[in-house]
């Protein structure tokens, strides 16, 4: 695996040789140890070598790999937890997003890895809603700015569409993580991913 790393490491993209002898080299440590979590421990991994290439696709499929195969262990939880950053920060789609999301959130809730699994979620729906708020600011700056220019109108008013469209998008997402963190609160008080929740959300 270190071998890999390297040549991953210094490989220009993803059908760069290096990187491909990289993947070739995790693929036949992961056909050795076949369903074993050691294989979804390799095949996350390469997921995430494909992620740090901005090979959005090829990762979801490996992340995909992992969870369709046995045992059950924390690279499924992590696989699906990539899976929707993915679709959440890369390629746009925020209601498949939520679909993994949910995914994962059922498929943890009563194990080892409920907690963290539900921080993770709360995380990245926190971003999204810094996100969102930072879109609201700056149309709304806009529009403020040049509220008393005739010929602006036009503009002014897809601006404010945007800002309410995007506090509207905020607000959703404020929701969201205040779900998880009461589910967080109600069911594990003092675990350590409960209060790391409390820090980001009330800082």
């Amino acid at each position: 695996v270190k071998f890999s790393n390297f040549l991953a490491g210094n490989s220009a993209g993803k059908d760069d040789p290096l990187f491909l002898l990289s993947v070739q080299e995790l693929k036949r440590i992961a056909k050795k140890h076949n369903k074993t979590e050691l294989s979804d421990k390799i095949l996350f991994h390469l997921g995430t070598q494909y992620s740090k290439k901005e090979a959005y696709k090829d990762a979801l499929r490996e992340f995909e790999s992992v969870i369709t195969h046995s045992p059950i262990s924390q690279f499924d939880m992590k696989s699906l937890i990539f899976m929707g950053n993915i679709y959440l920060f890369h390629l746009s789609d925020e209601n498949k997003a939520e679909e993994v999301f949910r995914k994962a959130e059922t498929q943890f809730k009563n194990n080892e890895f409920a907690p963290e699994t539900l921080y993770l979620i709360a995380e990245s729906y926190l971003k999204m809603m810094k996100k969102h708020k930072r879109k609201h600011d700056a149309y709304t700056h806009f529009s403020t700015r040049w509220k008393n220019s005739p010929e602006m109108k036009t503009d002014i008013e897809v601006a404010e569409k945007k800002a309410a469209e995007n506090m509207q998008k905020a607000e959703l997402y404020d929701k969201r993580v205040r779900r998880i963190l009461e589910k967080l609160t109600a069911n594990y008080p003092d675990n350590r991913y409960t209060k790391k929740l409390k820090q980001l959300t009330f800082k």
